[in-house]
């Protein structure tokens, strides 16, 4: 889990109430802060909850959160990266499609 430049209320709200991922897709965006958070999601196929990894980003545009396992692995790979330096990072979420049929959705530094 990480926690970049943001506050209690980002929190909040990122877990609460942030947009989905795929309503900003190929829009660029400026970070401003990122975090990743454990909370339960159901699956769409199953409809069973289980444990997940979703991550926020908080942009100059809105605040945004996904459980993408692709998207949470990708915004991961770009804290471990650039660490505090994401701050300012101009990046857009792209999405494509799996062999299996399934979008799935990544980071891109623009």
């Amino acid at each position: 889990m990480f926690e970049i430049n943001v506050s209690k209320k980002d929190v909040f709200n990122g877990m609460n109430s942030a947009n989905k991922a795929e309503d900003f897709l190929n829009e660029p965006l400026k970070i401003k802060g990122a975090f990743s958070f454990e909370d339960d999601v159901v699956d769409k196929e199953t409809g069973e909850a289980h444990k997940s990894t979703l991550v926020c980003l908080v942009t100059d545009k809105a605040t945004i959160s996904s459980p993408s396992k692709t998207l949470v692995d990708s915004v991961t790979k770009l804290v471990e990266t650039f660490g505090e330096e994401i701050i300012g990072l101009n990046v857009q979420i792209v999405g494509a499609k799996s062999n299996a049929g399934r979008t799935f959705y990544r980071i891109e530094l623009i």
